[in-house]
């Protein structure tokens, strides 16, 4: 994968301040796109074209991209075991076997995980659920470990194609159970203190499990708060955007692309059940900014949901933290959001927040623009959407 005409060419974007396309728009130059950005949304481009060209390759250059461990975090090795007991749809025992790869990571470089933390956040990763590690996410888990000060536990779920739907689902299930009902040696958590987080097909993953066990498992009470980060709320994305093809390598062909368990897009709220406090975080230039809208505004109304967009950038900025001065904000109010959950600063159960988030440069960081009502987002942007909605279903 040649990327030096690619890294060329950001420098020269960088140095004449020229505008950019994003999903066939024309986006003048905003002052939060540093070089170091730019170059890395540049390789990360080139490596998602090369991925919907050859998907086997591209799986194994996901998947084996390793970020080093940090030094001044602790970070060691957990291998959580599948549950048995809880067999999924029409899952089978030999499915079951074996363990869940993972890693746990905490602000404190000495700790002991069989010591408990105040909080766990329960990390799934991105990557269309045909790619990705616990691995390739190092940069961002480790500073929301540092953010929230509280312990990470990233996994390692199972991908496609060869693990389709409901293995993946399993494998987090599994771990949220290894938590609130843990072997011998190990702290047991409280649902109150863990928190779902996930990033695109992650962030699908996290949101689903929580619907799993809101309409299927009434001994399993839910987990305390969610977090989505640049959330993959319908598969239906797929078709549209990757191809008839790439769609099926995590949904067997016998299940509708609608079903609220592959595209929670298609849940609806329970009043007597509802989720826990919601934080989901969006680029305003990502195509998934739709769909995360009409899930804030129409799919769970009632729920206590912050959504936070953030000005001009990308699906998956998350990962850029390290590089992207806004992105590295959204990390920061991941941490305060898993500090406030539970606490008396936390808003009402009824209260919902929304705000746009823009970078303002050296002189003023950050502001926080509330837009209210999604109405006319939706109205100007979601027909194209609906249309495809329609068409999966």
């Amino acid at each position: 994968m040649a990327t030096t005409p690619e890294i060329n060419r950001a420098y020269q974007e960088y140095v004449t301040k020229v505008e950019q396309t994003v999903n066939d728009k024309r986006i003048a130059w905003q002052p939060s796109w540093t070089l170091p950005y730019l170059i890395s949304m540049t390789v990360a481009k080139r490596l998602v074209y090369s991925v919907r060209n050859n998907v086997v390759a591209g799986k194994l250059v996901l998947s084996n991209f390793k970020q080093p461990k940090p030094i001044h975090v602790g970070i060691k090795q957990v291998k959580v075991p599948r549950r048995k007991d809880y067999l999924l749809f029409d899952m089978d025992t030999s499915q079951a076997e074996g363990v869940v790869p993972g890693e746990w990571c905490d602000s404190s470089v000495k700790f002991d995980p069989c010591h408990p933390a105040e909080k766990v956040v329960l990390y799934a990763h991105g990557g269309v659920y045909i790619g990705g590690s616990r691995k390739t996410h190092r940069q961002l888990t480790w500073r929301i470990a540092k953010d929230a000060g509280a312990r990470i536990l990233s996994i390692d779920y199972r991908l496609a194609p060869e693990h389709k739907f409901p293995l993946a689902l399993h494998d987090m299930l599994s771990c949220y159970l290894y938590l609130i009902d843990p072997p011998a040696g190990m702290p047991k958590y409280q649902p109150e203190q863990i928190f779902f987080a996930g990033d695109s097909s992650g962030g699908n993953l996290a949101l689903v499990t929580a619907l799993y066990i809101r309409d299927h498992c009434d001994k399993i009470p839910l987990p305390g708060g969610l977090i989505l980060l640049n959330v993959l709320p319908s598969r239906s994305f797929d078709k549209k955007h990757l191809g008839p093809e790439d769609s099926i390598y995590h949904v067997p062909s016998h299940l509708p692309i609608t079903d609220p368990m592959i595209s929670p897009l298609f849940a609806k709220e329970i009043s007597e059940k509802p989720l826990p406090p919601v934080l989901i975080q969006v680029g305003s230039c990502e195509r998934l900014h739709d769909e995360a809208l009409r899930l804030f505004s129409e799919q769970f109304p009632t729920s206590q949901i912050r959504m936070e967009i953030y000005d001009e950038l990308l699906h998956m900025f998350h990962i850029f933290c390290m590089v992207q001065p806004l992105a590295r904000e959204a990390v920061r109010n991941i941490g305060r959001f898993v500090k406030d959950v539970g606490s008396d600063s936390m808003v009402r159960s009824n209260d919902r927040i929304s705000a746009n988030l823009k970078f303002k440069g050296s002189e003023e960081r950050f502001t926080k623009v509330p837009f209210g009502s999604c109405e006319e987002y939706l109205k100007r942007q979601w027909m194209e959407v609906e249309t495809v909605l329609n068409q999966s279903g």
